[in-house]
Formats: C-alpha cells, structure tokens, sequence
C-alpha cells in the first residue's frame, strides 16, 4: 500500500493547536476570511499523482477537508471534490480505498486505481490531521 498525502501551497501558517472541537457551523466566516486573506491550494499526493485545484479560502478549504474525512470515516463511495469541483472517484473494498481520475468514468470496470490500493483508516486520519491543522489556524484568527 501506498501512503495518501495532504499537503498545502502555499504552507499553512504556524498556529497552537485547537483545543475547541471543531464545529464549523459555529464560526464566523466572515471574520475569518478577513483576518485571513491568504488562499491555500490543497494537495493530495497519490503514490506519484498529484491532485489538486485551485488555491482557495481557507473556509473552502476546510469545507473540503471537513467532508472528505466524514465521507471516509463512513467509508462512502463518492466523488471527492475540491473548491466544489470534482477531483477524483473513491470506492471501498473492505477496509481499502481505491482512488480513480474522475475523468475516466466512461471506461466503468476497466479503470485502474491510481497507484494500488489505501488503507482507509490511514487516509482517514491524513483527512483528521489536515482537518486539525486547518481548524487550529481558524481558532487562532478568531
């Protein structure tokens, strides 16, 4: 197995982390984008297929992140979406999670995972700690 890699261009800024649990609906966006006017392209690093965008809003940002790892942890198929744009196709066989370009849905079974199979735990918990960072940076504008 290869290992799922979330990265950020440009990095995140350095922030203490979160102790509030992260609860999106309770955070004033606004206030944030103002004191953060900074956009961050996010990057997922599978095996040597970079996915990316878009550099975006860190609201956008971690509305992405926030999903993706709520889609994982209910092991969901679905299409993973960055800035609301379809990035990838991700499927579950058992605990693995096979990712596909979104943009061979037409060849149906003859599509081949980009670079093998993932441990859905393991990319799960890149999704968490993305997350965490990503909330960490939010909780220190406010």
């Amino acid at each position: 197995m290869t290992k799922f890699q979330i990265q950020f261009d440009p990095p995140l800024p350095d922030a203490p982390k979160a102790t509030a649990p992260i609860s999106p609906d309770k955070v004033e966006w606004s206030k944030v984008l103002e004191a953060l006017s900074q956009e961050f392209d996010t990057h997922y690093l599978i095996g040597d297929a970079l996915v990316a965008y878009y550099p975006t809003a860190i609201m956008n940002v971690f509305g992405d992140l926030y999903g993706e790892w709520r889609m994982f942890s209910a092991r969901e198929p679905h299409v993973m979406r960055l800035c609301g744009y379809p990035v990838l196709d991700v499927t579950f066989q058992g605990e693995q999670a096979l990712f596909f370009h979104s943009d061979e849905f037409s060849l149906g079974d003859a599509r081949k995972p980009i670079a093998g199979d993932y441990n859905a735990a393991d990319v799960t918990n890149a999704f968490k700690t993305a997350l965490d960072r990503v909330w960490s940076v939010i909780q220190a504008v406010l």
